[in-house]
This record gives C-alpha cells, sequence and structure tokens, in this order.
C-alpha cells in the first residue's frame, strides 16, 4: 500500500490508512488521465472502448493494511462481508464502459452482468470466433450497453474455495459463506442453517435475512444449477 508523497499530501485530513487509499486512487485518476488524454492527443477516442472496473469488494487483508496490519479503511457500504466473500460485499462491484459514438453516454445500468462477459462482448466487436472446446460463462452484453436490452444470464454464479453463490433475478444463494466482518478475528464461516443462506436482494441487499426456511422450492432449485454450474465449468 504505496503512494508517492505528493498524492498522500493531498489528504491531510484523513486518518493515515484512508489517506493512503485515497492517494493511491488519486494517482490511479491521474495515470488514467494521461491515457485518455493520449488517445484525444492521437485521435483515438472514438476507435477505443474502455472498461474500467473494481475486481472485488473492500478487504480485510493484512497485505492491505498498514504495517502488516488486518485492513479496515476500506467500506463496503450496505454490502455484506469483504473479500474473499461470495457474499456481495466480496463480489459487487462497479464499472464503467466508454466508447464515444458507440455506446451512450451518461446513463446508468441495472442489469446484471459480469466480468466473464466481457471476453464475448470484445468477441463480438472484433469479429472473431468464440472458442467452442469450453464452458464459458460470459454473454455478449454489447445490446445491455448500446440497447437499453436485458440481462442475457438465466443465473450468474460464483466459487471461492468451498463456498459457492448463485444469483436468479432478485433471488441469491450462498452455500458455505464466509463473513469478513472487518475485525482482526474475520473471515467467519457460517454454520448450522446459515450454512445455506437465501436471500432476495431488491428487499434485502445486506444479505442480512436468511429466508431459506419459507422458500424451500427456490434453495432446491438454485443449489441444483450451482452444484450443475460448478461441475460444468471444472470440466476438463
Amino acid at each position: 500500500m504505496h503512494a508517492p508523497l505528493k498524492y498522500v499530501e493531498r489528504f491531510p485530513h484523513l486518518p493515515k490508512e484512508r489517506q493512503m487509499y485515497a492517494a493511491m486512487l488519486s494517482a490511479a485518476d491521474d495515470a488514467i488521465g494521461r491515457m485518455l488524454a493520449a488517445l484525444e492527443r492521437t485521435g483515438q477516442t472514438s476507435n477505443t472502448l474502455i472498461y474500467l472496473l473494481g475486481d472485488n469488494g473492500a478487504t480485510t487483508e493484512k497485505r492491505a493494511g498498514l504495517n502488516q496490519q488486518p485492513a479496515t479503511a476500506g467500506k463496503n457500504g450496505v454490502f455484506r462481508g469483504y473479500k474473499f466473500s461470495t457474499f456481495d460485499g466480496g463480489m459487487h462491484v462497479p464499472g464503467l464502459v466508454c466508447w464515444p459514438g458507440r455506446i451512450p453516454a451518461g446513463k446508468t445500468v441495472s442489469e446484471v452482468v459480469m466480468t466473464a462477459d466481457i471476453f464475448p462482448t470484445l468477441c463480438r466487436i472484433a469479429g472473431a470466433a468464440l472458442p467452442a472446446d469450453r464452458t464459458l460463462d460470459g454473454r455478449d452484453m454489447w445490446p445491455i450497453l448500446t440497447e437499453g436490452a436485458a440481462t442475457r444470464h438465466e443465473y450468474v454464479a460464483w466459487a471461492e474455495g468451498p463456498q459457492l453463490a448463485i444469483r436468479k433475478g432478485d433471488w441469491k444463494l450462498v452455500l458455505n459463506g464466509v463473513v469478513h466482518d472487518g475485525t482482526p478475528a474475520g473471515n467467519k464461516p457460517l454454520t448450522g442453517d446459515d450454512a445455506v443462506f437465501l436471500s432476495h436482494l431488491a428487499s434485502d441487499p445486506g444479505e442480512k435475512i436468511n429466508v431459506r426456511r419459507q422458500h424451500p422450492e427456490i434453495v432446491d432449485n438454485l443449489q441444483t444449477l450451482v452444484q450443475q454450474w460448478r461441475k460444468d465449468v471444472e470440466k476438463k
């Protein structure tokens, strides 16, 4: 967790760890600005598709804290958990897409997409065939970005070690979930009833209430789908 001193000095009012986070983001902002300026200067802006996105939620890792202490400066808002958790605090991240003249500007897209969608989208734009020798989770999101189409995912699924998660519509199931609570003791696996955790994200975006007992048929459906998904993507 390092940044040039000039960026650190921009944020003297922040606590030390948060100050370093802000300094790194500020340095990244400046660097991205220089890249965008270079595209403009060389006349390539209208010929360039840009993705900018987070790869995970805030973390509690020691390497992300100061002096090898568990990190505490990152916040995930209402979302439960931290990096390495399949609850939304670990994987629900913002993304920006820009292509002047090709993608409408100033819009917020609420459809479910994921990083794996980038690959098939780029293949479509480049006119390249998708590989046929493997299972692809990604779906072409070009119609979502340009036409406001609905997501092409029946569901999206994730794994992190023994943890499994699947989202279908507003329903999300987490199996063997781990909660990273932001303290040095963090990384707590859920047990008992909560080892199978069903949430309705529209009414409970923080995944606080387990409704598995009220909706056993949804649990059965999602559990079957996510277990088959794991088998599919692990095929050689």
